[in-house]
């Protein structure tokens, strides 16, 4: 069937590296409709024709009422879809509410992309990638054990949001999170950070006192859209968990097998032979023998721009899911 022919469907979506993620998630419904996913551009004002982006740039400039069928959003989720009234900042609405009655703007479901790049089966695929080889489980689940460690904290950090008492903001938890070290020898977070995780949670005793029917509310909560403390790395901010934890993890996980597994190539008796293995190695992989972290960085960049494997994200893509056979199906 030629595409022109098929009922055209416009996304605007945040940035371009949205774009991807988004097309991919609509590949079972190309057949029956042309997808045009755009960044926003604004159509009027001193801005006219400038790019609409970012979520809030997007939300404040876009009129809802021409959004259909045909027209649709496609934004991150962020906070909004777990917290009624989200409020990124005391000076900015809430668009909570909006997002979730108008059957029309689409959402993540998980904090953002970045989550979704974080999610042990995409961790795996960069590694087998990367590598050539299948990973340990101490390397696929390392993201689900620093989730538990940091579990308790994430609910206080939700709740002091939802509450807006500004006890424990984004920037506090942000910051926490980033602290957070990966032992490359245990497969573990370091004995320094399991302190600094213990030290903190201390420091909120009396918050966790006056609290503690919500915050044990907030975790049946998110047991009920299941997830378990296992899984709320999903639900935090994608750019610090996949920057700060899931990429770092990847970092040092590739080059230490790499620097082996080149090492037991170079044990070949045949000098060509032994030069060819490496060669080929290193093309299948993409990264050279050099193996230097930024040579590791970028591959791994480059790798988790490839969205294809979405669907294996069952704890974000189901809802996504839904909402497409609503509109698609």
């Amino acid at each position: 069937m030629n595409p022109s022919k098929l009922p055209q469907v416009w996304i605007y979506v945040e940035g371009l590296d949205d774009i991807t993620f988004w097309d991919s998630c609509l590949f079972q419904y190309k057949s029956k409709y042309d997808f045009k996913i755009k960044v926003y551009r604004i159509e009027s004002g001193e801005r006219k024709g400038c790019t609409a982006d970012g979520k809030s740039h997007l939300l404040e400039q876009i009129d809802f009422s021409i959004l259909g069928t045909n027209m649709l959003l496609a934004i991150d989720s962020d906070y909004d879809w777990i917290i009624e009234e989200y409020k990124p900042s005391k000076t900015k609405s809430s668009y909570s509410k909006l997002i979730r009655e108008n059957n029309y703007i689409l959402q993540t479901y998980l904090y953002s992309i970045e989550n979704y790049k974080s999610h042990h089966s995409s961790i795996n695929d960069i590694f087998i990638k990367s590598t050539n080889e299948c990973p340990t489980a101490e390397i696929c689940f390392y993201i689900t054990k620093l989730s538990e460690a940091v579990s308790q904290l994430f609910l206080i950090h939700i709740l002091s949001v939802e509450l807006c008492d500004d006890v424990y903001p984004l920037s506090s938890f942000r910051n926490d999170l980033s602290r957070l070290k990966w032992d490359i020898h245990t497969h573990d977070l370091s004995i320094n950070c399991k302190k600094f995780l213990d030290n903190k949670i201390t420091t909120f005793s009396s918050y966790i006192e006056e609290n503690n029917v919500r915050l044990k509310q907030l975790e049946d909560k998110f047991s009920s859209l299941g997830f378990t403390r296992g899984q709320y790395y999903l639900l935090m901010q994608g750019h610090i968990v996949w920057n700060t934890m899931a990429k770092e993890l990847l970092q040092k996980e590739v080059h230490n097998y790499r620097i082996e597994k080149i090492k037991e190539l170079k044990l070949h008796p045949i000098n060509n032979e032994r030069t060819k293995q490496i060669r080929q190695y290193c093309n299948i992989t993409g990264i050279s023998e050099c193996n230097t972290f930024s040579e590791i960085n970028s591959r791994i960049e480059q790798l988790s721009i490839d969205c294809t494997s979405v669907q294996k994200v069952t704890e974000g893509f189901r809802h996504i899911e839904l909402d497409l056979e609503r509109l698609f199906g």
